[in-house]
């Protein structure tokens, strides 16, 4: 777990009502800021998404209240990865929340890997941080191994 003030970073074990925005904010992120065709990706990609490695984790960021306590009824970001491949799935953070080292705490909690070696989806604003520098473009890394 990766805190501060702010937020916490937590791994989902049994949160399914995470799920619906996860994927909605996966599939519409991916549309607008992937290099696909918008209407191919809002009609093909949860098929993509279910096909996920069993092995992939996910970890969300939760914002804290004024005494610390975690409020687990919103997520300020979202990361998918398989640690143990050290395969980034997919990052997303809320508009409001990104550039305060949100997607870095992400990133980083829950691996042992560090910066991922492998990425599944690249999107142009992916492209532009250091995070993808030394991060192999791997579409088939999300297939089960």
């Amino acid at each position: 777990m990766t805190e501060n003030d702010l937020y916490t970073v937590i791994k989902s074990h049994a949160r399914p009502e995470a799920v619906p925005f996860v994927m909605s904010s996966w599939i519409n992120s991916y549309a607008h800021g992937g290099d696909m065709d918008k209407r191919m990706v809002l009609r093909n990609h949860r098929r993509v998404i279910s096909l996920l490695s069993p092995h992939a984790e996910l970890y969300l960021a939760v914002p804290l209240d004024d005494d610390g306590v975690m409020d687990g009824n919103t997520i300020l970001g979202w990361c998918c990865r398989d640690a143990r491949r050290g395969t980034l799935h997919y990052v997303y953070v809320k508009d409001g929340f990104r550039n305060v080292g949100l997607a870095h705490d992400l990133l980083y909690t829950g691996t042992r890997h560090g910066f991922p070696k492998e990425h599944t989806h690249e999107t142009r604003s992916w492209r532009k941080t250091t995070y993808a520098q030394g991060s192999i473009f791997n579409p088939y890394g999300i297939l089960p191994s």
